[in-house]
Protein backbone atom coordinates (compact mmCIF):
# COMPACT_ATOMS: atom_id res chain seq x y z
CA UNK A 1 0.00 0.00 0.00
CA UNK A 2 1.02 3.32 -1.11
CA UNK A 3 1.96 5.83 2.16
CA UNK A 4 -1.36 7.25 2.64
CA UNK A 5 -2.50 9.99 5.02
CA UNK A 6 -4.60 9.11 7.50
CA UNK A 7 -6.22 12.39 7.96
CA UNK A 8 -7.97 13.51 11.58
CA UNK A 9 -9.70 17.24 12.04
CA UNK A 10 -7.17 19.62 10.85
CA UNK A 11 -4.56 16.96 10.73
CA UNK A 12 -2.47 15.39 7.97
CA UNK A 13 -0.38 12.24 9.44
CA UNK A 14 1.50 10.13 6.72
CA UNK A 15 1.50 7.02 7.24
CA UNK A 16 3.27 3.90 5.58
CA UNK A 17 1.23 0.55 6.18
CA UNK A 18 2.58 -2.21 4.35
CA UNK A 19 4.02 -5.96 4.28
CA UNK A 20 4.87 -8.68 2.05
CA UNK A 21 2.03 -10.60 -0.39
CA UNK A 22 1.82 -13.99 0.99
CA UNK A 23 1.96 -16.74 -0.84
CA UNK A 24 -1.39 -19.36 -0.30
CA UNK A 25 0.72 -21.68 2.12
CA UNK A 26 0.86 -18.50 4.83
CA UNK A 27 -2.32 -19.44 6.83
CA UNK A 28 -2.70 -17.10 10.12
CA UNK A 29 -6.82 -17.47 9.43
CA UNK A 30 -7.62 -21.27 9.20
CA UNK A 31 -10.86 -23.16 10.26
CA UNK A 32 -12.55 -26.28 9.30
CA UNK A 33 -10.01 -26.86 6.80
CA UNK A 34 -10.44 -23.26 4.58
CA UNK A 35 -7.32 -21.29 5.03
CA UNK A 36 -7.82 -17.27 5.07
CA UNK A 37 -4.95 -14.96 4.41
CA UNK A 38 -5.52 -11.08 3.73
CA UNK A 39 -3.12 -9.02 1.87
CA UNK A 40 -1.63 -6.12 1.72
CA UNK A 41 0.94 -5.12 -1.31
CA UNK A 42 1.44 -1.95 -3.39
CA UNK A 43 -2.09 -1.10 -5.16
CA UNK A 44 -4.12 -3.44 -3.80
CA UNK A 45 -5.92 -4.91 -0.23
CA UNK A 46 -7.26 -8.50 -0.50
CA UNK A 47 -8.35 -11.47 0.77
CA UNK A 48 -7.23 -15.09 -0.70
CA UNK A 49 -9.86 -17.69 0.58
CA UNK A 50 -8.44 -21.51 -0.11
CA UNK A 51 -9.86 -24.93 0.56
CA UNK A 52 -7.93 -27.91 -0.28
CA UNK A 53 -8.37 -30.69 1.99
CA UNK A 54 -8.74 -34.44 1.27
CA UNK A 55 -9.58 -35.86 -2.16
CA UNK A 56 -13.04 -33.72 -2.47
CA UNK A 57 -13.82 -30.10 -2.24
CA UNK A 58 -10.89 -27.62 -3.65
CA UNK A 59 -12.15 -24.31 -3.76
CA UNK A 60 -9.97 -20.74 -4.14
CA UNK A 61 -11.61 -17.08 -4.43
CA UNK A 62 -9.17 -14.50 -4.76
CA UNK A 63 -11.00 -10.94 -3.92
CA UNK A 64 -8.86 -7.55 -4.47
CA UNK A 65 -9.87 -4.24 -3.67
CA UNK A 66 -7.39 -1.60 -5.88
CA UNK A 67 -6.04 1.18 -4.30
CA UNK A 68 -4.19 4.34 -5.42
CA UNK A 69 -3.40 6.68 -2.41
CA UNK A 70 -5.42 5.31 -0.12
CA UNK A 71 -6.76 7.98 2.31
CA UNK A 72 -9.50 8.55 5.26
CA UNK A 73 -10.76 12.03 5.86
CA UNK A 74 -12.15 12.66 8.98
CA UNK A 75 -14.27 14.75 11.09
CA UNK A 76 -15.84 12.93 14.07
CA UNK A 77 -17.46 13.98 16.75
CA UNK A 78 -19.49 11.64 19.50
CA UNK A 79 -22.00 11.30 21.17
CA UNK A 80 -23.46 8.34 23.61
CA UNK A 81 -21.02 5.85 21.33
CA UNK A 82 -22.53 7.14 18.05
CA UNK A 83 -21.22 9.56 15.65
CA UNK A 84 -22.53 13.17 15.84
CA UNK A 85 -25.68 13.90 12.78
CA UNK A 86 -22.68 16.12 11.13
CA UNK A 87 -20.16 13.84 11.02
CA UNK A 88 -17.66 12.91 7.59
CA UNK A 89 -15.34 9.48 7.93
CA UNK A 90 -14.61 8.44 4.21
CA UNK A 91 -12.42 6.44 2.78
CA UNK A 92 -10.77 7.85 -0.37
CA UNK A 93 -8.87 6.08 -2.95
CA UNK A 94 -10.47 2.74 -3.50
CA UNK A 95 -10.83 2.66 -7.27
CA UNK A 96 -12.25 -0.52 -7.82
CA UNK A 97 -12.14 -4.80 -7.47
CA UNK A 98 -11.67 -8.11 -8.55
CA UNK A 99 -12.53 -11.51 -7.62
CA UNK A 100 -11.37 -14.70 -9.02
CA UNK A 101 -13.00 -18.27 -8.47
CA UNK A 102 -11.96 -21.85 -9.11
CA UNK A 103 -13.72 -24.62 -7.33
CA UNK A 104 -13.81 -28.63 -7.98
CA UNK A 105 -15.79 -31.52 -6.45
CA UNK A 106 -14.40 -35.25 -6.71
CA UNK A 107 -17.45 -36.18 -5.70
CA UNK A 108 -20.04 -34.04 -6.83
CA UNK A 109 -22.70 -32.82 -3.97
CA UNK A 110 -21.32 -34.87 -1.54
CA UNK A 111 -18.56 -32.40 -1.26
CA UNK A 112 -20.47 -29.04 -1.21
CA UNK A 113 -19.53 -26.48 2.00
CA UNK A 114 -21.15 -23.23 3.20
CA UNK A 115 -18.79 -21.49 5.91
CA UNK A 116 -19.16 -17.68 7.48
CA UNK A 117 -16.32 -16.68 8.90
CA UNK A 118 -15.05 -13.29 10.49
CA UNK A 119 -11.05 -13.86 9.68
CA UNK A 120 -8.88 -13.98 12.66
CA UNK A 121 -6.10 -12.02 11.03
CA UNK A 122 -6.50 -7.82 10.83
CA UNK A 123 -3.85 -5.42 9.70
CA UNK A 124 -3.88 -3.13 13.20
CA UNK A 125 -1.26 -0.50 13.54
CA UNK A 126 -0.26 2.78 15.27
CA UNK A 127 -0.46 5.51 13.10
CA UNK A 128 1.65 7.58 15.29
CA UNK A 129 4.73 6.09 17.06
CA UNK A 130 3.79 6.45 20.94
CA UNK A 131 0.23 7.76 20.09
CA UNK A 132 -2.94 5.95 21.10
CA UNK A 133 -4.24 5.96 17.21
CA UNK A 134 -5.05 3.09 15.46
CA UNK A 135 -5.93 1.93 11.83
CA UNK A 136 -7.39 -1.70 11.78
CA UNK A 137 -8.46 -2.99 7.96
CA UNK A 138 -10.67 -6.52 8.89
CA UNK A 139 -12.58 -8.96 6.67
CA UNK A 140 -15.14 -11.39 6.75
CA UNK A 141 -16.46 -13.34 4.39
CA UNK A 142 -19.17 -16.18 3.37
CA UNK A 143 -18.33 -19.20 0.94
CA UNK A 144 -20.99 -21.78 -0.11
CA UNK A 145 -20.70 -24.42 -3.11
CA UNK A 146 -23.01 -26.47 -5.43
CA UNK A 147 -21.66 -28.38 -7.06
CA UNK A 148 -23.20 -30.95 -8.94
CA UNK A 149 -21.86 -34.52 -10.71
CA UNK A 150 -18.17 -36.01 -10.37
CA UNK A 151 -15.18 -34.09 -11.33
CA UNK A 152 -17.66 -30.85 -11.16
CA UNK A 153 -15.81 -27.81 -11.56
CA UNK A 154 -16.40 -24.27 -11.87
CA UNK A 155 -14.38 -20.73 -12.67
CA UNK A 156 -15.17 -17.35 -13.04
CA UNK A 157 -13.61 -13.88 -12.53
CA UNK A 158 -14.82 -10.57 -12.68
CA UNK A 159 -13.29 -7.01 -12.49
CA UNK A 160 -15.36 -2.97 -11.70
CA UNK A 161 -14.43 0.33 -11.21
CA UNK A 162 -15.15 2.10 -7.88
CA UNK A 163 -15.21 6.01 -8.25
CA UNK A 164 -15.67 8.19 -5.44
CA UNK A 165 -15.64 8.55 -2.31
CA UNK A 166 -16.52 5.56 0.56
CA UNK A 167 -18.30 6.43 3.87
CA UNK A 168 -20.34 8.96 5.61
CA UNK A 169 -20.09 13.02 4.37
CA UNK A 170 -21.72 15.51 6.80
CA UNK A 171 -23.82 13.08 8.59
CA UNK A 172 -24.71 11.12 4.94
CA UNK A 173 -23.59 8.01 3.84
CA UNK A 174 -21.90 8.46 0.16
CA UNK A 175 -21.38 5.63 -1.88
CA UNK A 176 -18.94 5.32 -5.11
CA UNK A 177 -20.22 4.59 -8.95
CA UNK A 178 -20.13 1.46 -9.58
CA UNK A 179 -18.97 0.40 -13.93
CA UNK A 180 -17.84 -3.39 -14.99
CA UNK A 181 -14.24 -3.07 -17.02
CA UNK A 182 -14.13 -7.17 -17.25
CA UNK A 183 -17.68 -8.75 -17.02
CA UNK A 184 -17.63 -12.18 -15.04
CA UNK A 185 -20.72 -13.77 -17.24
CA UNK A 186 -17.80 -13.88 -19.99
CA UNK A 187 -15.45 -15.98 -17.98
CA UNK A 188 -17.88 -17.94 -16.47
CA UNK A 189 -16.54 -22.12 -17.37
CA UNK A 190 -16.11 -25.19 -15.63
CA UNK A 191 -17.57 -28.63 -16.25
CA UNK A 192 -20.72 -30.34 -15.06
CA UNK A 193 -23.10 -32.88 -15.74
CA UNK A 194 -25.99 -30.58 -13.67
CA UNK A 195 -26.58 -27.01 -12.63
CA UNK A 196 -23.72 -26.16 -10.77
CA UNK A 197 -22.71 -22.70 -8.62
CA UNK A 198 -20.41 -20.96 -6.03
CA UNK A 199 -21.98 -17.84 -4.14
CA UNK A 200 -19.14 -15.65 -2.27
CA UNK A 201 -19.74 -12.94 -0.23
CA UNK A 202 -16.65 -10.21 1.37
CA UNK A 203 -16.55 -7.49 3.64
CA UNK A 204 -13.71 -4.59 3.90
CA UNK A 205 -13.65 -2.50 7.13
CA UNK A 206 -11.51 0.44 7.19
CA UNK A 207 -11.96 1.85 10.78
CA UNK A 208 -9.59 4.69 12.30
CA UNK A 209 -9.90 4.68 16.61
CA UNK A 210 -8.63 5.44 19.71
CA UNK A 211 -6.84 2.83 22.23
CA UNK A 212 -4.17 0.38 21.94
CA UNK A 213 -4.08 -2.26 19.36
CA UNK A 214 -6.48 -4.54 22.01
CA UNK A 215 -9.07 -2.65 22.18
CA UNK A 216 -9.97 0.79 20.44
CA UNK A 217 -12.88 2.90 19.36
CA UNK A 218 -13.61 5.02 16.27
CA UNK A 219 -15.02 5.58 12.95
CA UNK A 220 -15.19 3.06 9.83
CA UNK A 221 -16.48 2.86 6.95
CA UNK A 222 -17.08 -0.56 4.96
CA UNK A 223 -17.40 -2.30 1.54
CA UNK A 224 -19.37 -5.08 0.94
CA UNK A 225 -19.53 -7.27 -2.61
CA UNK A 226 -21.80 -10.42 -3.01
CA UNK A 227 -21.52 -12.40 -6.26
CA UNK A 228 -22.95 -15.95 -7.11
CA UNK A 229 -21.89 -17.42 -10.59
CA UNK A 230 -23.96 -20.72 -12.22
CA UNK A 231 -23.08 -23.19 -14.93
CA UNK A 232 -25.25 -25.07 -17.02
CA UNK A 233 -24.98 -28.52 -17.43
CA UNK A 234 -22.76 -30.09 -20.56
CA UNK A 235 -25.24 -32.56 -21.15
CA UNK A 236 -27.24 -29.43 -22.18
CA UNK A 237 -25.06 -27.91 -24.33
CA UNK A 238 -26.16 -29.19 -27.94
CA UNK A 239 -29.54 -26.99 -27.61
CA UNK A 240 -28.16 -23.96 -24.60
CA UNK A 241 -24.94 -24.18 -22.34
CA UNK A 242 -27.03 -21.72 -19.53
CA UNK A 243 -24.95 -19.20 -17.26
CA UNK A 244 -26.31 -16.73 -15.01
CA UNK A 245 -24.24 -14.17 -12.71
CA UNK A 246 -25.52 -11.42 -10.25
CA UNK A 247 -23.51 -8.91 -8.41
CA UNK A 248 -24.94 -6.98 -5.52
CA UNK A 249 -22.48 -4.22 -3.62
CA UNK A 250 -23.24 -2.16 -0.04
CA UNK A 251 -21.67 0.48 1.65
CA UNK A 252 -21.77 1.29 4.87
CA UNK A 253 -20.37 3.84 7.65
CA UNK A 254 -20.60 3.80 11.48
CA UNK A 255 -18.74 3.64 14.85
CA UNK A 256 -17.33 0.50 16.42
CA UNK A 257 -15.50 -0.60 19.14
CA UNK A 258 -12.71 -3.37 18.16
CA UNK A 259 -11.29 -6.01 20.64
CA UNK A 260 -9.01 -8.68 20.79
CA UNK A 261 -10.27 -11.83 21.61
CA UNK A 262 -8.49 -12.15 24.94
CA UNK A 263 -9.93 -8.74 25.96
CA UNK A 264 -13.23 -9.43 25.13
CA UNK A 265 -12.90 -13.09 27.07
CA UNK A 266 -12.33 -10.26 30.14
CA UNK A 267 -14.97 -8.16 29.59
CA UNK A 268 -17.49 -10.98 29.99
CA UNK A 269 -16.13 -12.48 32.63
CA UNK A 270 -16.57 -9.07 34.87
CA UNK A 271 -20.41 -8.12 32.87
CA UNK A 272 -23.00 -9.94 34.51
CA UNK A 273 -24.12 -13.07 33.40
CA UNK A 274 -26.31 -13.01 29.71
CA UNK A 275 -25.02 -9.32 29.31
CA UNK A 276 -24.42 -7.83 25.78
CA UNK A 277 -21.57 -5.91 24.38
CA UNK A 278 -22.87 -3.85 21.73
CA UNK A 279 -19.63 -2.86 19.42
CA UNK A 280 -21.15 -1.43 16.28
CA UNK A 281 -23.14 1.28 15.58
CA UNK A 282 -23.85 1.98 11.76
CA UNK A 283 -25.65 2.53 8.30
CA UNK A 284 -25.44 -0.18 5.40
CA UNK A 285 -26.91 0.74 2.39
CA UNK A 286 -27.72 -1.62 -1.02
CA UNK A 287 -26.15 0.81 -3.92
CA UNK A 288 -25.88 -1.52 -6.77
CA UNK A 289 -27.23 -4.52 -7.75
CA UNK A 290 -27.41 -6.88 -11.40
CA UNK A 291 -28.05 -10.03 -12.07
CA UNK A 292 -27.60 -11.58 -15.90
CA UNK A 293 -28.64 -14.88 -17.80
CA UNK A 294 -27.27 -16.21 -20.89
CA UNK A 295 -28.32 -17.41 -23.34
CA UNK A 296 -31.72 -15.32 -23.28
CA UNK A 297 -33.78 -18.36 -24.20
CA UNK A 298 -36.63 -20.17 -22.64
CA UNK A 299 -34.36 -23.03 -21.88
CA UNK A 300 -32.06 -21.10 -19.40
CA UNK A 301 -34.27 -18.01 -18.54
CA UNK A 302 -36.79 -20.01 -17.17
CA UNK A 303 -34.46 -22.52 -15.27
CA UNK A 304 -32.49 -19.06 -13.38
Amino acid sequence: MRSSPWAGPGSSLPTRIGCRRPGRTASPGATGGWEVQPESSPGELGLKIGHEAGDGLKAFIDFSLHTSDLRVRSDVSISNGRMGSGSTFVVEGVDGFSIDISTGAANGADDNKKIRVEVPVELTVPVLPGEPLMYSNTWKFVVGTALSGKNTTVTAGGTWRLDGPLGIVDGKLVTPRLTVVKPIMDSIGGVSVGVSGVAAAVEAKFQLGLGIPAAFAGPYAKFVMDTGVANGSALGSPLARCRSARLEAKAGAGFGLTLSSEVLKALRKLLPAGAKIETESESLKPYFSASQTLPNVPLCVGSS
